[in-house]
């Protein structure tokens, strides 16, 4: 079965000196961007959510989803409860263990 999230298209442009694979196209709507920009500007939402658990203020730099978007579905994509402003460090690094349970849940519902 193959998931909307499951392209293996990259884009045209190197990032730190490998092939980027394209991100989802739900994140490159105007809707995306908006919600995007419009979130990180609220005043709770203008500090990266992690590293204020850690007592840092960092500037948010990109919005995440909490739960990633492929495990929760479509209808999660733009629901603002499952969103949190998240630095780049930490959006790496989160986006890094999100990739482990992504895999994991199409592993689980690969049968379905």
């Amino acid at each position: 079965m193959k998931l909307p999230w499951d392209s293996k298209r990259t884009s045209d442009r190197k990032v730190g000196g490998y092939q980027r694979e394209r991100s989802a196209n739900p994140y490159h709507t105007y809707r995306w961007t908006q919600l995007s920009i419009a979130f990180r500007s609220e005043p709770d939402h203008c500090i990266c959510a992690l590293c204020l658990k850690e007592g840092r203020y960092t500037p948010a730099q990109v919005v995440d989803h909490i739960i990633p978007w492929p495990i929760c579905g479509e209808d999660g994509f733009f629901d603002r409860k499952n969103l949190q402003a998240l630095c780049s460090r930490h959006n790496i690094e989160k986006g890094n263990k999100d990739k482990k349970a992504i895999q994991e849940w199409k592993r689980r519902n690969a049968n379905q």
